[in-house]
């Protein structure tokens, strides 16, 4: 799952430029570890990619498991509904 996630931030990254790093957080916990990663770009303003990854490994029974979610979200048309719901 990681192989694919360092592909899919390849593939952004050539396609829309270059990610910024939001957040990168390592938690251990009741035998837990956690570890996040999550990159960010604005291409256009109002237009947002984040791009985030989650691993949790379990150190008692030596397994870990994987995933990613790529987000887009246009604030430019959310505002445009908002106006045309403001209109009589």
């Amino acid at each position: 799952m990681e192989a694919r996630f360092e592909e899919l931030k390849k593939q952004v990254s050539k396609e829309h430029g270059a990610l910024l790093a939001n957040q990168q957080q390592r938690l251990v916990e009741d035998k837990f570890v956690t570890h996040t990663q999550s990159f960010h770009r604005e291409p256009v303003k109002g237009l947002f990619l984040l791009l985030a990854y989650t691993e949790v490994e379990d150190l008692l029974r030596k397994s870990k498991d994987a995933r990613f979610s790529l987000i887009y979200r246009n604030d430019n048309f959310r505002k445009e509904l908002l106006e045309e719901m403001k209109k009589p």
